[in-house]
């Protein structure tokens, strides 16, 4: 992995980021790792492996499984509209922008889970969701959240393509699951989730030991350097504090969430804890509109700018995350650091990542 070593040193001598951490399993043991600089943005800090990163959407993936788990119980129909589990829900139709106004503009069918996790829902993913976001409160809760959007214009008609909505239409599956589960959204991820596979590092409000262990997210500071781009201890941007995201908001560690990946790649089951049935990862990991699974790129051909296998799934933050899974192979690879608005899954660092590990599995 000498290349990759290279690659990502560069990244942190020239400073475009601070730090970034990373892991390869294969057939459930670890083959790989590697810490290349700081936790800070004044690099003073080396990276230990030990560290706590904001998990941006890469949260998405965590949201689905608990969804699924549902579903494998029988307390969810993908299929079903979302109303039939939030008191009526519904939307407004699709909007249209007049002058200063979002106005009706056609019908639309009524919103089902399937639609969120595949991102074809038209909930939150344009000009009008980012209107009616950035007019509303901040939400305390999901419950509230899903109150707020109820009656909302759509941004396209429901089924008629994928376009990303970043923080809204997962906040709703969180609410379901709530709702179904008779429990928090955040007691169901760590009950269900969490302490089975012993992610005991990934919640969504740090402790006083975990917060000394929570990396910086950095900035160029405009004179060729880094500086902090602070939240405190919030998990995202558009959140308050605590908040329990379906979107976005979880913080976990390098391995912490390499266990959730190889959880996935083991068809639902690490360490003899099944979390998922193996048919849920496979429709998880099955393409339905565009390149989505549930919550998940699925990736198609190898090409010389896609350089996975085909039916790799992963997904990204917006801070610099992102894994994926070779469920054939029985591969993972995860990668950790936090740096503002670097682009998610379209990032330089993720980009790099995809290019140099494939460059080594599939060449």
């Amino acid at each position: 992995m000498k290349e990759l070593e290279s690659c990502f040193n560069a990244h942190v001598q020239e400073k475009r980021i601070a730090g970034a951490s990373c892991v390869l399993f294969q057939e459930g043991k670890q083959i790989y790792k590697g810490l290349f600089g700081y936790a800070d943005c004044a690099q003073t800090k080396p990276l230990k492996g030990k560290e706590i990163f904001r998990l941006a959407s890469m949260t998405k993936p965590i949201t689905a499984v608990a969804a699924l788990i549902c579903k494998d119980r029988g307390l969810l129909d993908f299929d079903t509209p979302i109303g039939e589990y939030l008191d009526g829900f519904s939307h407004g139709g699709v909007g249209k922008i007049e002058g200063e106004n979002i106005v009706f503009a056609k019908s639309a069918r009524e919103i089902t889970i399937r639609d969120i996790l595949t991102h074809s829902s038209g909930l939150g993913s344009g000009e009008i969701g980012n209107r009616q976001f950035c007019a509303m409160k901040t939400p305390q809760s999901l419950e509230e959240n899903a109150s707020l959007w109820n009656g909302k214009f759509l941004d396209f008609a429901t089924g008629e393509r994928s376009a990303y909505s970043g923080v809204v239409a997962f906040e709703l599956v969180a609410r379901i699951v709530e709702k179904v589960s008779n429990k928090p959204f955040d007691s169901f991820l760590r009950e269900e989730i969490f302490l089975p596979l012993h992610m005991q590092d990934t919640c969504y409000l740090l402790n006083e030991e975990q917060e000394k262990r929570l990396v910086e997210i950095c900035i160029e500071d405009g004179n060729g350097g880094l500086k902090n781009y602070d939240l405190g201890v919030r998990g995202f941007v558009c959140f308050a504090l605590g908040y329990t995201g379906g979107s976005a908001g979880l913080f976990s560690t390098l391995d912490d969430y390499a266990r959730f990946a190889l959880m996935l790649a083991g068809g639902g089951t690490l360490d003899g804890v099944k979390i998922l049935s193996k048919a849920s990862v496979t429709e998880m990991a099955t393409r339905y509109v565009d390149f989505w699974g549930l919550s998940v790129f699925v990736r198609g051909e190898r090409t010389e700018t896609q350089p996975l296998a085909k039916g790799c799934f992963g997904w990204s933050g917006a801070y610099g995350t992102h894994f994926w899974v070779d469920a054939s192979r029985n591969f993972v690879a995860v990668l950790m650091l936090n740096h503002a608005n670097c682009g998610g899954s379209g990032s330089l660092f993720s980009a790099d990542f995809e290019r140099l590990v494939g460059k080594v599995l599939y060449d």
